[in-house]
């Protein structure tokens, strides 16, 4: 219901790391079911195999207002 890609990926820009997001696909068999995720780190191998396998695809970060303590904008991440 909401996009949180550009709020996550602002933040890991401000703290100098990356965002990528992640899609765990199920096991129905096993009682696993598919999740989408988001992993913050640093840049590096681990990340760049990651994209390189299309396990995880980088968030680029926007010009939005970073998220703070005291800022954030519900209404700006709301899915159609």
């Amino acid at each position: 219901y909401v996009d949180l890609d550009p709020v996550v990926a602002n933040m890991a820009r401000a703290f100098d790391r990356i965002a990528l997001r992640v899609v765990s696909r199920g096991r129905p068999e096993l009682g696993v079911t598919m999740a989408e995720w988001i992993l913050v780190a640093h840049e590096g191998e681990f990340s760049s195999e990651l994209e390189r396998q299309q396990l995880g695809k980088l968030l680029a970060p926007t010009h939005a207002r970073l998220w703070t303590d005291q800022y954030s904008n519900i209404a700006g991440v709301l899915r159609p």
